[in-house]
C-alpha cells in the first residue's frame, strides 16, 4: 500500500513538473512572438495555468519531496504577473508569505500567524534551510523576488536584514548594500531542476544594477557627486539595458560638471545620445554644461535640440516577462537632474536664456570636435 501511495505521489509530481515546464516554455515563446495580441493572450493563459497550478500545490499538506517545485511555480508565478503588471502589490506580498508558511509546517516550527511578519518569516525560513538543502535553490530564488519587491517599495532596512541572513553575516555587520548584494552567492540550479522564467543569479544582476543606479542617483540629488560616481560607475558596467545605461551616462556626465570636469562630462554625454531613444536628459544636461562653460550658443542650441527630442513620441520595446531593471526604479524625481519637463517648459527656458543673453535662437551649428547635433541627427 506504502509503495502504491509512493507511485501515485511520484506520477502526479511529475505531472506537476510537465505542466510548469510547459507553461514556463509557453511564456518565453510569447515573448518572442511580435504579434501583440497573440503576446499577451499566450502571457495572460500561461499565467492563468501557473496559478491554478499553484492551487493544487498549495491545495495539498505540505511536504518537502513536492516543496521544491511549488516554490519554483510560485515564483514563475510572481514573475509573470509582476512583468504584465509592471509593478509588485500587496498580493505577491502574500504569495510568498504563504510559501514560507508553507516551508515552516514541514517543520513543525509554526506559530500563531500574527506572531511573525515577513522578515521574522525569512529569518525561521533561513535558519531551518540547513536541514533542507534540496530547497535551498529555490529559497534563493524566492528572496531574490522578496528582495525585488522590497528594493521597489524602498524598504532598505528589511532588505539589508534579509541579505545579511542569506549571507550568513551577523545582523548590523554591514548596512552597505551594494556590498551585501555582491556578497550574496546564490547556489547554482540543478540542471535537471524545473524550469524557471528567472533564476537567482539573474535576479541578483538585476537588483545589483537596480541598486547602484538609485544610490548614485540619489547622492546626485543630495549633491554629492563624488559619491555618486562609484555606484553609477556599478550600475553601468552591470547589467543595464540601454534605456537605464542612457540615464546612468547622463548622470555621469552630470557629476563630471559638478566637479568641474567639462570634458570628461561631455564625453558621458555623447555617450548617451549614442545609446538610445531617451535624448531628453543627456539634451538637458548639455545645456547646463554649455552655459556653466560660458559657450551660450552651444547652451541654445542644445535647448533647441531638447525641445525637438520632446516632439518625438518615445519609441518603447515590451517589457521582457522578467523581472527587470526598469521595474525597481523609483518613479521620476522633480529634483533630478534627469527631469526634463515639457516641451513647452523647455520652450519657456530657452526663450528666457535668449533674453537673458540677447541671442537670436536658431544659432548656426556647433563646429568643434564634439557635436551634439551630428549625433542627434543619426539618431
Amino acid at each position: 500500500m506504502s509503495r502504491q501511495t509512493t507511485s501515485v505521489g511520484s506520477s502526479c509530481l511529475d505531472l506537476w513538473r510537465e505542466k510548469n515546464d510547459r507553461l514556463v516554455r509557453q511564456a518565453e515563446v510569447a515573448q518572442n512572438s511580435g504579434l501583440t495580441l497573440r503576446r499577451q493572450h499566450l502571457a495572460q493563459d500561461a499565467l492563468e495555468g501557473l496559478r491554478g497550478l499553484l492551487h493544487s500545490l498549495q491545495g495539498l499538506p505540505a511536504a518537502i519531496p513536492v516543496l521544491p517545485l511549488e516554490l519554483t511555480v510560485t515564483c514563475n508565478f510572481i514573475i509573470l504577473r509582476a512583468s504584465l503588471a509592471q509593478g509588485f502589490t500587496e498580493d505577491q506580498a502574500q504569495d510568498i508569505q504563504r510559501s514560507l508558511e508553507r516551508v515552516l509546517e514541514t517543520q513543525e516550527q509554526w506559530g500563531p500567524r500574527l506572531e511573525q511578519g515577513l522578515r521574522e518569516l525569512w529569518d525561521s525560513v533561513l535558519r531551518a534551510s540547513c536541514l533542507l538543502p534540496e530547497l535551498l535553490s529555490a529559497l534563493h530564488r524566492l528572496a531574490g523576488l522578496q528582495a525585488a519587491l522590497w528594493l521597489s517599495a524602498d524598504r532598505l532596512g528589511d532588505l539589508a536584514l534579509l541579505l545579511e541572513t542569506l549571507n550568513g553575516s551577523q545582523s548590523g555587520a554591514s548596512k552597505d548594500l551594494l556590498l551585501l548584494l555582491k556578497t550574496w552567492s546564490p547556489p547554482a540550479e540543478e540542471l535537471d531542476a524545473p524550469l524557471t522564467l528567472q533564476d537567482a543569479q539573474g535576479l541578483k544582476d538585476v537588483l545589483l544594477t537596480a541598486f547602484a543606479y538609485r544610490q548614485g542617483l540619489q547622492e546626485l540629488i543630495t549633491g554629492n557627486p563624488d559619491k555618486a560616481l562609484s555606484s553609477l560607475h556599478e550600475a553601468a558596467s552591470g547589467l543595464c539595458p540601454r534605456p537605464v545605461l542612457v540615464q546612468v551616462y547622463t548622470a555621469l556626465g552630470s557629476c563630471h560638471r559638478k566637479m568641474g570636469n567639462p570634458q570628461r562630462a561631455l564625453l558621458y554625454l555623447v555617450a548617451a545620445l549614442k545609446e538610445g531613444s531617451a535624448w531628453g536628459p543627456p539634451l538637458l544636461e548639455a545645456s547646463r554644461l554649455y552655459q556653466q562653460l560660458g559657450d551660450t550658443t552651444a547652451e541654445l542650441e542644445s535647448l533647441e535640440l531638447l525641445v525637438e527630442a520632446l516632439n518625438v513620441p518615445c519609441s518603447s520595446k515590451a517589457p521582457q516577462f522578467l523581472i527587470e531593471v526598469e521595474l525597481l526604479l523609483p518613479p521620476p524625481d522633480l529634483a533630478s537632474p534627469l527631469h526634463c519637463g515639457t516641451q513647452s517648459q523647455t520652450k519657456h527656458i530657452l526663450a528666457s536664456r535668449c533674453l537673458q543673453t540677447g541671442s537670436s535662437p536658431h544659432p548656426p551649428p556647433l563646429q568643434g570636435p564634439v557635436c551634439l547635433r551630428c549625433f542627434w541627427r543619426q539618431r
